[in-house]
């Protein structure tokens, strides 16, 4: 168990928004990692919600530049597209 002053003093040098992308992009990388080990081309089809996902939480970090947005945001709509209509046609 980590001591609760370690815990304090961590929070106040990052900021909680981008400690949460952070999070999000470490949970999105194990996640691609661990679909692609475990099931292969079977997860192929959840893949584009797991890129949305990282893609967003990239957009989150400050560090990003000005001319990377535009590829950043076409990058999150081509894979929520691809994830709504690879959902769509599992049915």
């Amino acid at each position: 168990m980590l001591p609760v002053a370690f815990l304090h003093d961590y929070a106040e040098t990052m900021s909680p928004y981008k400690a949460t992308a952070y999070v999000l992009i470490a949970a999105g990388v194990l996640t691609l990692i661990t679909g692609f080990l475990r099931r292969g081309r079977l997860f192929l089809r959840h893949a584009p919600g797991v890129v949305y996902l990282l893609a967003c939480a990239v957009l989150f970090l400050p560090g990003v530049p000005q001319r990377g947005r535009p590829a950043l945001l076409a990058l999150i709509g081509a894979a929520f597209l691809l994830h709504f209509v690879l959902r769509r046609n599992a049915r």
